[in-house]
């Protein structure tokens, strides 16, 4: 699972950080990148409480308090926080 993980990656997205992530077992596993790391979280393989680390963050963190990773509900699209739409007035 973790070779393929690695080759996981969507056409047309923008060059990728190598991420490296703790699974449910405390193994440390990558690299994969950015969109491959949306796709496990797509399908659930990670979650918003995930530990994760790349070279531009200055430690582990929960994927949920990544930047570059929105908390949205599972199986949907991971989208940067910039393109989020603003929230409608009540």
């Amino acid at each position: 699972l973790a070779d393929s993980l690695s080759s996981l990656s969507l056409k047309g997205a923008a060059p990728a950080a190598s991420w490296y992530y703790i699974d449910e077992k405390q193994n440390y596993v990558g690299p994969v990148d950015t969109d491959g790391l949306r796709q496990l979280l797509a399908h659930a393989y990670v979650s918003h409480d995930t530990y994760v680390w790349a070279a531009h963050l200055s430690g582990w963190l929960r994927l949920a308090d990544v930047p570059d990773f929105v908390a949205t509900p599972r199986g949907t699209n991971i989208l940067p926080r910039s393109t989020q739409p603003p929230p409608s007035a009540p």
